[in-house]
């Protein structure tokens, strides 16, 4: 079952309440003038507690945006922090590749270097002999 606050609650049971009269009234058999005596009447009757259930409803409805408010921050905060601790990886890992790849670069250029030496010996000791 769904849930519902005692301030919807109130709230529709006023509206209901006001079309109910209002329609009471409407079908009831009498002149147009009276009709809207009594309607002017009942309404001046209850205006105090229509004014008290709009109270009501209002508070409960700044009362549960306040709660959604607080969830939406905590949701930002909560993805601010993921997004804050991915870029950290991410930023970890491109340190690595950078030093791997640095590393792969300069074994690269050493092993030219030893290959540049060993063919720079060979033709000298072809020679000698």
């Amino acid at each position: 079952m769904a849930e519902h606050s005692s301030g919807e609650i109130v709230g529709t049971f006023l509206v209901g309440t006001i079309i109910g009269g209002i329609a009471a009234l409407l079908l009831a058999p009498a002149s147009g003038r009276e009709t809207r005596e009594k309607i002017g009447e009942w309404m001046e009757e209850n205006k105090d507690a229509a004014q008290k259930k709009m109270g009501e409803a209002k508070d409960a409805a700044w009362q549960k945006m306040g709660e959604v408010k607080d969830a939406a921050q905590k949701k930002i905060d909560e993805l601010e922090a993921e997004l804050k601790r991915r870029k950290e990886e991410l930023a970890a890992e491109i340190r690595r590749r950078k030093a791997a790849r640095a590393e792969a670069k300069a074994e690269q250029t050493a092993e030219t270097e030893t290959v540049a030496e060993n063919s720079e010996e060979k033709p000298a000791e072809e020679s000698a002999a």
